[in-house]
């Protein structure tokens, strides 16, 4: 694709792209938007809240960060942390 920029996309970009890809499963609670960090699924009584960041930046801690970044999105959502998800980005 020509003419994308390199790094994060900028919001409209994102926004356009997303509503391109219709969600047609009841299920899903909250799905992905702009400005929203976490997904929300219904599961019978209960839900699952998923999020995934990539850490971007050479640091000896980036697990640490890794960590404390998406906890954070989960505590927005009042989830509490069970299990986590990574997201690899290779050359």
């Amino acid at each position: 694709m020509s003419g994308l920029p390199v790094g994060k996309l900028r919001a409209e970009m994102l926004q356009a792209f997303l509503d391109k890809v219709p969600i047609r499963d009841p299920r899903v609670l909250v799905g992905p938007r702009v400005g929203e960090d976490a997904a929300v699924i219904a599961l019978g009584e209960r839900c699952l809240v998923a999020t995934t960041d990539p850490i971007t930046f050479a640091t000896d801690e980036a697990a640490w960060y890794a960590v404390q970044v998406n906890v954070n999105d989960l505590a927005v959502r009042g989830a509490r942390p069970r299990w986590f998800l990574v997201t690899l980005l290779l050359p």
